[in-house]
């Protein structure tokens, strides 16, 4: 692959990155540790790719043939091992690190990994595609990765801070990103109006996606008193 191909497979995921990045506004991460972690997500593609291709070949999914094979391959390979490899790859690299300091870091290393993911991902779709490929990864899939992650993202934030639910954050957080990660790849996979289906989805988690962001701000130790406000009903 040339030059041009890397630099379109990641570009995608670079400038979701920054627009994410944007979002954290009273104490910004630096920037090489967010480097590091979207590096990070892209390399721990590998050993992903041969726990996936263990468990199909485990679980006889050599093809996907009925709607059972593609549950299976939608939220147990996809879902639960993508999902648990990028949430991996944040708490070895940035739980105990004293930069993270504030609920919506954990939003910011979220999709760091993913997006990091999601490009290493599209580097396989060019090779065997074309580039042309990215103008639907682009906005969609590798969007899309950045969106499933935000859940544990959102709870990770959350659980460094309140102790006494970590457990709890964290499960609920994992728990809908891999849902929502195997519902993406069951619509592709099944082609269940999948066109229609993957745009409201998509909307749908953006629209939790910017609630989560709004309330890990105003939970940061380093937001203005007057920005702060008293909190009713949790998210999880």
């Amino acid at each position: 692959m040339n030059q041009l191909s890397w630099i379109i497979a990641f570009l995608p995921g670079l400038l979701w990155l920054w627009f994410v990045y944007k979002k954290d506004r009273y104490e910004p991460e630096p920037v090489i540790w967010v480097i590091i972690v979207f590096f990070a997500g892209a390399l721990v593609t590998i050993p992903t790719a041969l726990i996936e291709k263990s468990l199909s070949s485990s679980m006889g999914l050599h093809m996907i043939g009925s709607s059972a094979d593609a549950a299976k391959a939608s939220w147990i390979v996809a879902g639960i091992v993508e999902e648990a490899a990028k949430l991996a790859v944040v708490i070895i690299i940035m739980w105990k690190r004293d930069g993270f300091n504030e609920p919506m870091d954990g939003l910011v290393y979220a999709a760091a990994a993913s997006l990091g993911f999601a490009s290493a991902e599209s580097i396989v779709r060019i090779k065997h595609y074309g580039a042309m490929v990215v103008l639907f990864r682009g906005p969609m899939a590798v969007l899309g990765h950045m969106l499933f992650s935000s859940m544990w993202g959102y709870a990770l934030g959350r659980a460094k801070f309140e102790p006494q639910r970590r457990l709890s954050l964290l499960a609920k957080g994992f728990v809908l990103a891999a849902f929502f990660h195997g519902l993406y790849n069951f619509l592709i996979f099944t082609r269940v109006i999948a066109s229609i289906a993957l745009y409201i989805l998509t909307a749908l988690l953006w629209n939790m996606l910017a609630r989560m962001v709004d309330d890990a701000e105003k939970r940061s130790p380093f937001a203005p008193t007057t920005e702060k406000k008293k909190y009713g009903l949790e998210e999880f």
